[in-house]
């Protein structure tokens, strides 16, 4: 032991106590021998003191170790068993009743692990003693006076006793009890068992700390023993025996007093692990080969648990990894979804409590790639009412510029799912009065009343076209709904909604009922989560493009296990799109089975199939006059790009009409363009405020993100291993609406991608190109820039930035004129899909198939 060590532990000096059988001894004799020095014992009573070892009276099934190993050898009835209290504080196996006095683990710790691993001590009684930390656990052993124990603290001090023995010292003192006093645990342990078991419950066991000096003195001042009376300090002294022994002083290899013989304990744990993992493995293996017999050798990694998260133990002031939204879900067995009656869309059946319906079928996809396609129903909650805390919302919310922010509720949007408009329904009179051009000859229509969600898109796109008297908000979509229905307005600002599912929700049959065809704003619903996990954003985003991709190359339900299997998001979810596609269908068999009976699928929510127009721009939101003062506080990247006052944008020259650097290094193209829309809308209309970076690869360009090298990379391609995990960076990428389709088999689309983690950036680089798109929809070029609306969103002094950016470059339409018309003629899906006579919009992400 060092001197540190002697110094520390001498600071708290104590000692613990125990009875003892008298076993026909003289009690004072008894006494002397225990105080003298160590009780030690083994099958033949003749080990040497500097040969001490963890040696037991198997008569008496009687043991004492002290440190890291603590055991105990069968009785009569059980040779040969054995108790270990390994270092780490679990023992091996249990049996009898016992005392134990340990270290290292504070009282309340032996108190569980005494009560719920050693059960079987009907006898135990509990008492904790005046040593910092030590506790007692006692039972089946009847005593009727103390035995102190002392500990000598190496064999160095243990050989000095023996020398005094042998020189006939009568006076052996043994070395001070050493306590952890400020660890608050001593550092010694024992453990006596006895065999006795008609001992009760009622029978007395007294355990007195007392001070080492106090021992000592005792010992001078009562032993005076003959030589002839006098025993060995290591003799046994009676039918229980004592062994306090040093870490260091336990032979390994001897089977008779090791716990861990004939193999060290980390030898032996080594070896059941490994025996446990080949059996593991040849199940596994037994496994394979049955299911190659069936063709089914996909589900057997649906049938593996998540891996296992690490058990070791970490410092208090390090808090533990935290999980990832996905895993936390997974670990959780249930996934959270939020419910409000939608006619038609999202319901509960009152007899059965199922939640079913169109938009349902969100969670069970989710719920099926996460814990597999059998019942994935009974793996979801679902939370009434909005805003209550959920891992998503399947009834989905109009994707507007205002909420996709970090700034505005916290939203997370996937791709739309569901394309629909803001449309009039009710009575045919009122509603022909608001469809005559658009609103123009509302004066004449003086008695309608107009039901409309309060707080809500269609209520922000109202307030633009008709006075607030005639307007009546609501509080819920069914509210708006049965306002007609009870005649408290006499037309209603809605989505389209069938007239049998207004006869189901109590509208009287013959009553006359219309639903406007013009749609008056666009309404892009998509599905919403909690926006702080890229990852699960991906994953669900994932999901629905898996269906789309599934119609779109004829996979249906029947036939989901052709869907390829994909480990972007790890093995555990290697069948992920399989196991969705057979819980609920495809997107078109989805719709046929929930609305095509009362509302068939309108064009706009078909497959683009290459022929029509993909340019589609999403409404910005209605904002307050005060949103600029509230919303002034910028993102990091957005904040370094200022104080920078330069945008990095990386892009890949040579490609004409898209990136061309000519010898006077002016750069031109409509990948360039748009990095220069970019920087106009941040500095003010300033085009020149930007630094073009070449990429050879698009490897090179998100590396360069990564490393933040660049802010943004055009002519990105989005696809499902960009966006979950590029193979280059292993990182997740953000991009922009396309801008341009058809460039190559492999290049379907060109996007600006930027990092995942700052999403006030991405989602201001997504609305910058979403605006290009946009001011060619309302005819707003460069001349007339003034028409696009302010955006205070970012503050006051940007909210120009889509009057900036549009001066600065122009409308789609022009910047496509400029670049690339001579190259690329314009057609197809890079041309605009209008809201009105809509072309399909929905867009199957490239790279699943």
């Amino acid at each position: 032991m060092s001197s540190k060590d002697t110094e520390s532990s001498s600071e708290a000096k104590q000692e613990a106590t125990h009875t003892s059988v008298d076993n026909n001894m003289d009690a004072d004799d008894d006494q002397k021998k225990a105080e003298s020095g160590f009780i030690h014992s083994d099958t033949s009573n003749n080990l040497k003191v500097d040969e001490m070892e963890a040696a037991w009276d198997v008569k008496n099934d009687i043991g004492v170790a002290k440190g890291q190993n603590l055991m105990k050898h069968g009785d009569d009835n059980n040779k040969g068993s054995k108790t270990c209290l390994l270092k780490d504080g679990t023992i091996s196996k249990q049996q009898h009743d016992g005392l134990l006095l340990t270290s290292g683990h504070p009282a309340e710790d032996l108190t569980r692990l005494f009560e719920h691993e050693i059960s079987p001590l009907p006898q135990r009684r509990q008492r904790e003693e005046s040593l910092p930390g030590a506790f007692a656990i006692v039972g089946g052993i009847q005593h009727d006076r103390s035995l102190t124990l002392p500990r000598y603290n190496s064999s160095d001090e243990i050989e000095e006793l023996e020398e005094q023995q042998q020189q006939g010292n009568d006076e052996l003192s043994p070395p001070p009890l050493e306590a952890a006093e400020s660890s608050g645990v001593v550092s010694w342990a024992a453990i006596i068992v006895s065999d006795d078991s008609s001992t009760t419950a009622d029978d007395d066991v007294e355990l007195q700390p007392e001070s080492h000096s106090a021992t000592r003195d005792q010992s001078q001042s009562e032993q005076a023993p003959s030589q002839q009376q006098q025993q060995h300090p290591l003799e046994p002294s009676g039918p229980h025996n004592i062994v306090l022994l040093d870490d260091d002083q336990v032979r390994k290899d001897d089977p008779q007093t090791s716990c861990t013989s004939p193999l060290t304990q980390r030898q032996s744990i080594l070896v059941l692990m490994l025996t446990l993992m080949l059996l593991v493995i040849i199940v596994v293996l037994i496994v394979v080969i049955v299911l190659l017999g069936t063709g089914s050798t996909e589900d057997l990694f649906s049938l593996l648990p998540p891996p296992a998260t690490s058990t070791s133990m970490t410092p208090t002031t390090t808090p533990p990894p935290q999980l990832s939204k996905l895993e936390e879900i997974r670990q959780r067995g249930y996934l959270k979804c939020s419910y409000r009656y939608l006619p038609g869309m999202l319901f509960r059946n009152e007899s059965t409590g199922i939640v079913s319906g169109f938009k349902s079928v969100a969670c069970t996809a989710i719920a099926a790639a996460i814990w597999g396609p059998n019942n994935p129903d009974s793996r979801i909650e679902y939370v009434e009412g909005w805003g209550n805390p959920v891992d998503i919302d399947p009834a989905g919310t109009t994707h507007t510029m205002k909420r996709d922010t970090r700034r505005q509720n916290g939203l997370a949007f996937a791709a739309p799912y569901f394309y629909d408009g803001l449309r009039v329904l009710g009575d045919p009179f009122f509603v022909a009065c608001l469809e005559d051009e658009g609103f123009k000859h509302v004066e004449e229509c003086e008695d309608i009343r107009i039901c409309v969600g309060d707080q809500s898109s269609h209520l922000a796109f109202a307030l633009t076209v008709l006075p607030r008297r005639m307007l009546l908000p609501q509080q819920s979509h069914l509210e708006v709904i049965t306002g007609f229905i009870e005649h408290t307005c006499n037309v209603f600002l809605y989505e389209n909604v069938g007239e049998q599912t207004m006869q189901d929700l109590g509208m009287e049959e013959g009553r006359p009922f219309a639903v406007s065809d013009t749609i008056f704003a666009r309404e892009p619903l998509a599905w919403t989560i909690d926006d702080g996990d890229a990852q699960w954003g991906d994953f669900v985003n994932m999901i629905l493009q898996s269906l789309l991709v599934a119609e779109k190359e004829g996979l249906t339900r029947s036939t989901a296990k052709q869907f390829p299997t994909t480990e972007v998001f790890g093995s555990s979810y290697r069948f992920m799109f399989q196991h969705a596609l057979q819980a609920v269908g495809n997107y078109g068999e989805i719709h046929e089975r929930f609305l095509e009976p009362v509302m068939p699928r309108a064009p706009i929510n078909q497959l683009n199939n290459g022929s029509t127009g993909l340019l589609y721009s999403h409404p910005i939101g209605m904002f307050s006059s005060t949103t600029a003062d509230e919303e002034s506080v910028l993102g990091p990247r957005l904040e370094n790009i200022l104080s920078r006052g330069r945008l990095r944008c990386g892009v890949r020259f040579g490609r004409p009409g898209f990136a061309v650097q000519h010898a006077d290094t002016t750069s031109v193209g409509m990948d360039t363009d748009l990095c220069r829309a970019i920087a106009a809308s941040l500095f003010h209309g300033n085009t020149d405020a930007v630094d073009f970076i070449q990429v050879d690869e698009s490897s090179d360009g998100y590396r360069g993100l990564r490393d933040g090298e660049l802010d943004v990379l055009a002519g990105a391609t989005w696809n499902m291993e960009n966006d979950v995990r590029e193979p280059t960076t292993d990182l997740g990428f953000a991009f922009s609406q396309p801008y341009f389709y058809g460039y190559s088999e492999q290049e379907d689309n060109f996007c600006l991608a930027t990092m995942q983690d700052d999403q006030d950036f991405s989602a201001y680089v997504y609305w910058v190109v979403s605006a290009i798109v946009y001011a060619e929809e309302q005819s707003i070029g460069q001349l007339s820039h003034n028409g696009m609306p302010l955006i205070p969103m970012y503050g006051k002094k940007m909210q120009r930035m889509f009057r900036d950016a549009v001066f600065g470059v122009g409308n789609y339409a022009e910047i496509y004129s400029r670049n690339v018309e001579g190259v690329i003629p314009r057609s197809g899906r890079n041309l605009l899909n209008p809201t009105q006579h809509s072309g399909p919009q929905h867009y199957p992400i490239p790279g699943m198939i």
